[in-house]
């Protein structure tokens, strides 16, 4: 074997195989855009991160009650190809640094079935009794307790609800909220021709 096609074979093993797939076909990997900017979004909060100045273990120790950091992320797929990323945590990155809160933003899911909308909420730990829900038309509120923290959600709905129709259940820390669909009613209106 000559050493051009021994060096191209080991070439072509250091190269991810599914992005040589892609590339072959597409000529350009159609996630590579998606990627590249999640991989930004990534650095700069882990820049941010580096500038919070956390307490030394024995600082840490001192103080009563424990506090918790948490951040996460889901990336899902929209109906129109587009992933969609929903943060959840008690902190959040920002063009001033790492900004803490004392509530909790919970991670949750909206579901358009239907005749319905399902939002789903993990509440871990949260009490059922200091759950409080309002909704209007077009969002809903979410507040709850847990021995060690607070709660707080506000969703945008992606169509228009009847908020009177509201059922809620909660078991096991997950909080599932359904809406009837408000309908729209089209108005007919006659025209005189002059």
């Amino acid at each position: 074997m000559t050493d051009n096609k021994r060096k191209r074979r080991r070439d072509d093993w250091e190269e991810d195989p599914f992005e040589r797939f892609l590339r072959r076909f597409f000529g350009k990997s159609p996630f590579e855009d998606f990627f590249r900017e999640f991989n930004n979004m990534i650095r700069k909060f882990m820049r941010d991160l580096e500038e919070i100045e956390f307490p030394t273990h024995e600082e840490y120790m001192r103080r009563k009650p424990f506090k918790s950091y948490v951040y996460g992320f889901s990336i899902t797929i929209g109906p129109d190809g587009k992933p969609i990323i929903k943060e959840f945590g008690n902190i959040r990155p920002s063009s001033m640094g790492v900004i803490t809160k004392e509530e909790w933003e919970p991670l949750s899911t909206v579901y358009s079935e239907e005749d319905k909308i399902r939002v789903i909420v993990d509440l871990p730990g949260a009490k059922r009794e200091t759950i409080k829900i309002s909704a209007t038309e077009k969002d809903v509120e979410i507040h709850a307790e847990a021995e060690d923290r607070k709660y707080f959600k506000r969703i945008e709905l992606p169509e228009e609800v009847i908020p009177d129709s509201a059922k809620a259940r909660y078991n096991n820390g997950i909080l599932e909220i359904t809406f009837e669909r408000k309908k729209k009613e089209r108005r007919k209106k006659e025209i005189t021709v002059e």
